[in-house]
């Protein structure tokens, strides 16, 4: 069960992988931009699928979800999945926009967190390695053979620091932080803009029944008051003589 779970997962993710490489698309624009050979590049590369798929399947969902909501009242619905898709929107754009302006700032920033990658640390380090291959009886390792170990350590360590930095950028900082600050600002514009126009709207509509009302007060006064008789008297001043005769 789990193989044919798996094989079914694996069919699934390698079949678009597979028709996106061979793409024309791939091979303009993105082949030679981005490396998949190395680890960096790759982790990157599938973060940023993830994020688009991840929250561009959540934002339509939300989107229908609000359309079709009868829990919410119709004239709000509108308003309601529109605000989903804005801010369903923005989460991508920022997290693309941050996922992708971090790695200008990796190199400098690990530098300056691990300041024992700089070539005077490197070189009093590796002095220190080569005293303790003596002490331990060991042939000691030339300048040449630290320097390549030390370099490869650096890449490694470089590599696993661009992918969290990245990672904590875009979905900690930017989908955490700037996103909800923005969308809860653009919530209440478009929020006090859609009570504007729905309180116009009663404004306008609510001088109907006046119109009606003054259009209907003759009729109510027509039934109150009597009609002219051919004599040139009125119903009631007739009444009043035949009740004083």
């Amino acid at each position: 069960m789990a193989g044919s779970i798996t094989k079914v997962m694996g069919n699934a993710f390698s079949r678009p992988l597979n028709s996106l490489v061979k793409s024309k698309f791939y091979e303009k624009r993105v082949k030679d931009k981005i490396n998949l050979k190395t680890f960096d590049n790759a982790v990157a590369l599938l973060t940023l699928g993830s994020i688009v798929v991840k929250d561009g399947l959540g934002c339509i969902m939300y989107v229908e979800q609000s359309k079709h909501n009868k829990r919410i009242p119709e004239e709000r619905r509108n308003f309601v999945w529109k605000l989903d898709a804005v801010n369903g929107g923005l989460m991508i754009a920022f997290q693309i926009l941050f996922f992708l302006g971090m790695r200008k700032f990796n190199d400098k920033l690990f530098g300056k967190l691990f300041k024992s990658f700089k070539p005077q640390h490197i070189e009093s380090v590796n002095e220190a390695r080569r005293v303790a291959d003596k002490a331990a009886n060991k042939v000691p390792r030339t300048k040449n053979e630290l320097n390549a170990e030390v370099l490869t350590a650096k890449s490694a360590g470089l590599s696993i620091f661009r992918s969290v930095s990245e990672l904590v950028a875009s979905t900690i900082l930017a989908k955490r932080v700037v996103v909800p600050f923005i969308a809860t600002y653009l919530t209440d514009k478009l929020e006090s803009k859609h009570n504007n126009k729905n309180s116009v709207q009663p404004a306008m509509t609510g001088t109907k029944p006046q119109e009606e009302s003054k259009e209907q007060t003759p009729e109510i006064g027509s039934k109150l008051d009597v009609t002219s008789t051919q004599s040139g008297t009125t119903n009631l001043l007739e009444k009043y003589k035949q009740q004083n005769a």
